[in-house]
């Protein structure tokens, strides 16, 4: 249902979404993330499905319990929810919808806040200091602040490190 809304617009809508949904259950990475231990952000993804589902239903209410949901069990959860309040935003921008624009502009305002909250406040608290995704970034900085300068002032490297065979790898695979 969320694919053949997402390409209403197109031809060959039904095809499309059939095909769409077909590949996110043949993506390995969704197998693996569940074959050998629990993964909390597992529990994202059907929840951010309800969300984008609810939200183009209209059904503003389930739409914000699947949101509030979606970003819980994991902080990098709420770049992907403010992502698509950016589409939702950028999607009914003409003729305006200012409800689903202030909508939108709400999940997007509270998913950088928890985002920002998470990553500054709650996971340094808990962890004695940074978090412990930081030493994956060191190249880039040491805090979480030093690592966006760093891929902002270091392009190259970022370019260099995306482009890598053990990313590449990772990405095909």
């Amino acid at each position: 249902k969320i694919a053949g809304l997402v390409f209403a617009a197109l031809p060959r809508r039904d095809f499309l979404a059939a095909l769409f949904g077909f590949l996110y259950l043949l993506y390995p990475a969704n197998h693996g993330v569940n074959s050998y231990e629990f993964h909390a952000v597992a529990l994202a993804i059907p929840l951010i499905l309800g969300m984008m589902y609810c939200t183009m239903r209209r059904a503003d209410l389930w739409a914000g319990l699947f949101f509030v949901l979606a970003i819980l069990p994991k902080e990098q959860v709420a770049l992907s929810t403010a992502a698509f309040a950016v589409y939702w935003i950028w999607k009914n921008k003409r003729p305006i919808d200012k409800k689903a624009v202030i909508y939108a502009a709400s999940v997007f305002l509270i998913s950088v806040g928890w985002f920002l909250i998470s990553m500054f406040v709650i996971a340094p608290y808990f962890r004695d200091g940074g978090h412990f995704g930081l030493p994956y970034y060191s190249q880039w900085g040491s805090t979480p602040g030093g690592i966006m300068v760093g891929l902002l002032t270091n392009p190259f490297l970022l370019a260099q490190s995306l482009l890598s065979g053990e990313t590449l790898r990772y990405l095909l695979l």
